[in-house]
């Protein structure tokens, strides 16, 4: 139907007392996949006699099967799950032609409808995933399961925030099992496009499709409180539309997430925030067993509340890939993206490393860099758009090429290592930095020292003030100012005083670097004019 010529596992009966034919259940999985079809008065079979199923009205009925069994196996290979209920419970699709694409807890039945005024049923993998991902959450976090609450307002708008999160959760697992097919699989229509019902025929309708990659596509917030976003508190007045506009509307805050986590993304997210953010990616595979694991295991220990999430997320990529892991920053720096929480702060370990060939790690946090050897012959590059510290059990043999990096925003940027006087600045949105000229150099090891050097207004409209600090950090050679090329603006040589008045008056606006040159060290400042 959407997908090509695909192999079904189904199942014979007796459909009267002489007569063997075949249906589309499936009993092989562990748990039983039965797909029907709404009758006059009961669920209907589809069936064949001799398993072939050439019938054109059996196609839509064929493909919803194939993209039931999918999704289990999805479901199970990259969750570890057996089931919805993690327990081998039946899985029940139906294909009704009157109703609504929905999951039914009391009958374990995934409905599946026809998208909106056309004739083609919702008979894909990331709608019945996502479906199934229902069933999932009310079987474990309990998300979405209480519907609509009218037993206070604050019960109702409550409700609301539950139901997002499972509506938001529930397309990330949808695009999951396309990702899954995708790589698995040889087809014509998984096309793993981070569009929720991607497949209708209509092309992307608000209201129908949405869109985790540029949600205002689908007329989708990206940004809590942002355009698109519906921020109005529902009322006890309110109708059960609504209540589903609403948690179906703002639900693309979490899918936004997590299309940045396993993305990346860079670039200034929308109002009421205008915060510059940067996110790397780590893949949909990490990305996606770090949301399932925050959904179903940590939502409810954190409170189900947006700063909850936000945690649950976090404790989710701890659990999996380790406290200060580049995947717990990553996930902190897609929340700020999308408008919860603050900008991402989560240092970033490099320890317990011996390395013999070559070893990168390009993160935009603080990088702690402890207990690494390099033997002859190793690369080691370590880049951080932040700051970099090296610990005292630092061993670099003699052979090794090791590199550290102060970049810019998420890529590039400046350089820091032995053989240089002073790195090369391109741009960079760190305030200060240290090198220390040594087998084993540090980037963070003198800070402190120099601590008391300043420098105000800090951004200047031209003029502004360099404070040196007190003569307890030695007398500086020199003082230079430099563009973002690199060039030399200004030069104090041998400074004596312990406070400068200086000016960039004369040259453009942008991001310009002041070093202060030690006997052994160079001390940074960034300054930005207007």
């Amino acid at each position: 139907h959407y997908y090509g010529g695909q192999q079904i596992r189904t199942s014979q009966f007796l459909y009267t007392a002489v007569i063997c034919t075949n249906r589309l259940k499936n009993n092989c999985e562990g748990a039983t996949l039965y797909t029907r079809k709404e009758g006059s008065n009961n669920l209907e079979d589809y069936r064949s006699t001799d398993n072939n199923w050439p019938n054109q009205n059996d196609k839509v009925g064929i493909t919803g099967h194939w993209c039931l069994e999918k999704t289990y196996e999805a479901y199970k290979n990259l969750f570890g799950i057996n089931s919805f209920n993690n327990a081998f419970a039946q899985v029940n699709l139906v294909i009704d032609s009157q109703g609504e694409s929905q999951w039914f807890e009391n009958t374990d039945i995934i409905n599946i409808a026809k998208f909106q005024n056309t004739n083609s049923f919702q008979v894909v993998l990331d709608i019945v995933g996502h479906e199934f991902g229902h069933g999932v959450l009310n079987n474990s976090s309990g998300l979405g399961a209480n519907g609509m609450d009218l037993s206070s307002l604050n019960a109702l708008n409550q409700s609301a925030l539950e139901g997002t999160m499972a509506e938001g959760f529930s397309d990330i697992f949808g695009q999951l099992v396309e990702y899954y097919v995708n790589n698995n699989y040889s087809t014509t229509g998984a096309i793993n496009d981070f569009v929720h019902g991607g497949n209708n025929p209509a092309g992307f309708v608000c209201g129908q499709t949405r869109s985790q990659m540029n949600p205002h596509q689908t007329c989708n917030p990206t940004t809590l409180n942002g355009p698109d976003f519906l921020s109005n508190p529902l009322t006890l007045n309110d109708n059960v539309v609504t209540f589903l506009t609403k948690i179906h509307q703002n639900t693309t805050i979490l899918s936004h997430w997590f299309f940045l986590l396993s993305q990346g993304g860079t670039g200034t997210n929308d109002a009421p925030f205008n915060n510059y953010f940067c996110v790397k990616p780590i893949g949909q595979l990490k990305a996606g067993r770090i949301a399932f694991l925050a959904a179903t295991n940590f939502i409810t220990t954190n409170g189900v509340t947006l700063t909850g999430l936000r945690q649950a997320a976090i404790d989710a990529a701890n659990a999996l890939y380790g406290f200060n892991s580049h995947e717990s920053a990553q996930v902190a720096a897609a929340w700020y993206a999308v408008g919860i929480g603050n900008i991402n702060t989560i240092q970033i370990d490099v320890q317990n490393l011996t390395v013999n060939n070559q070893q990168d790690f390009h993160y935009n946090n603080k990088i702690l860099v402890k207990n690494v050897t390099t033997n002859p012959g190793a690369l080691f590059y370590v880049s951080s758009n932040t700051e970099i510290e090296l610990t005292n059990d630092i061993n670099m043999n003699s052979g090794t090429w090791a590199e550290l990096y102060i970049t810019p925003q998420c890529a590039g940027g400046a350089r820091a290592g032995n053989n240089e006087e002073t790195p090369s600045i391109q741009e960079s949105s760190l305030e200060s930095f240290s090198i220390e000229n040594s087998k084993k150099p540090s980037l963070n090891s003198s800070v402190n020292m120099y601590k008391d050097i300043a420098v105000r207004p800090n951004p200047t409209n031209g003029d502004f003030q360099l404070s040196l600090g007190n003569s307890e950090n030695g007398n500086p050679t020199k003082v230079v100012v430099r563009n973002i090329e690199g060039k030399e603006i200004q030069t104090i040589s041998n400074p004596s005083k312990e406070l400068y008045e200086l000016s960039l008056t004369k040259e453009p606006s942008g991001v310009y670097m002041i070093s202060i040159y030690y006997d052994k060290n160079v001390v940074n400042k960034k300054i930005i004019k207007n």
